[in-house]
C-alpha cells in the first residue's frame, strides 16, 4: 500500500481552542478518509476489509466531530456571558458600592488588605489562600482600633513571588483579654473604572480593586 502524507493547514496563533480543535479534526478526518479510500482501492479482493471495523471507525470520528461542536457552542456561550458581564460592569462606574472583603486582587506584586476592629486587639492574623483553598501566606496584622490596611507583597510563606490574580483572605483577632474578636472586612468605595482579568470582572476605586462578585450593595 502506498504511503499517504496528509496536508496540514496552519492555524493562527491567536485562534480559539474551538477553532484549533476544528482545524485539527479536519486534518485528522481528511487523513482518515484518504487512508480509508486508499485501503479500499488496494485491498485484496479475496480478503476485503472487515465491515464491522469500517463502521466502528466512522462512528468514532462522528463522535469526535460532535464533541468539537459542543466545545464550540460552549465557548460561544461563555463569550456571550462575559459580554453581558462587561456591559453590567459599566453601570457601576460613578456609583458607590459596599463589598464583602472576602477577596483581594494581587496586581504587580501588591495587594492591599482592609479590615476594621471595634476595639484594640492583642494580635491579628491574616491568612491568604489561592483559588484551590490552599494557604499561600500568613501575615501579622495591625492591632489598632478602627480601619486598618496591610499590604501583601505577593510572596508566599516561602518568600517566593506568586502569580497576580484573585485570592481569598480571612482575618482573625484576639483582644487584650485574649477573647476572640470579629473583624469586619467589608469596603465602601466609589467606582471609577473596571477591568477584565481572565473570566473575572474587577471594579476599580482609585488604588482599590474589588471583584464584582464581592459587591453586596450599589448606591
Amino acid at each position: 500500500m502506498p504511503t499517504i502524507s496528509p496536508t496540514t493547514t496552519p492555524v493562527p496563533a491567536g485562534a480559539s481552542q474551538a477553532t484549533k480543535d476544528k482545524a485539527k479534526f479536519g486534518e485528522d478526518f481528511n487523513s482518515f478518509l484518504t487512508l480509508l479510500t486508499t485501503q479500499l482501492k488496494y485491498q485484496d479482493p479475496t480478503s476485503p476489509m472487515d465491515s464491522t471495523q469500517f463502521t466502528q471507525q466512522l462512528v468514532q470520528f462522528t463522535s469526535v466531530e460532535q464533541q468539537v461542536k459542543q466545545n464550540s457552542n460552549l465557548e460561544a456561550m461563555l463569550a456571550a456571558q462575559q459580554t453581558m458581564q462587561v456591559a453590567s460592569a459599566a453601570n457601576y462606574i460613578g456609583k458607590t458600592v459596599e463589598a464583602g472583603g472576602t477577596s483581594i486582587v494581587l496586581r504587580d506584586g501588591q495587594a492591599p488588605i482592609e479590615y476594621s476592629l471595634d476595639r484594640l486587639a492583642r494580635e491579628v492574623s491574616i491568612v491568604i489562600k489561592d483559588s484551590e483553598g490552599t494557604e499561600v501566606r500568613k501575615l501579622v496584622g495591625k492591632t489598632g482600633s478602627g480601619s486598618q490596611q496591610v499590604t501583601w507583597d505577593g510572596r508566599n510563606n516561602g518568600g517566593n513571588r506568586v502569580p497576580d490574580g484573585t485570592y481569598s483572605f480571612s482575618v482573625t483577632a484576639n483582644d487584650t483579654n485574649g477573647q476572640k474578636m470579629a473583624p469586619k472586612t467589608g469596603v465602601t468605595a466609589k467606582i471609577d473604572a473596571f477591568e477584565v482579568a481572565g473570566s473575572t470582572i474587577i471594579l476599580r476605586a482609585a488604588d482599590r480593586r474589588i471583584p464584582i462578585t464581592d459587591v453586596n450593595v450599589v448606591r
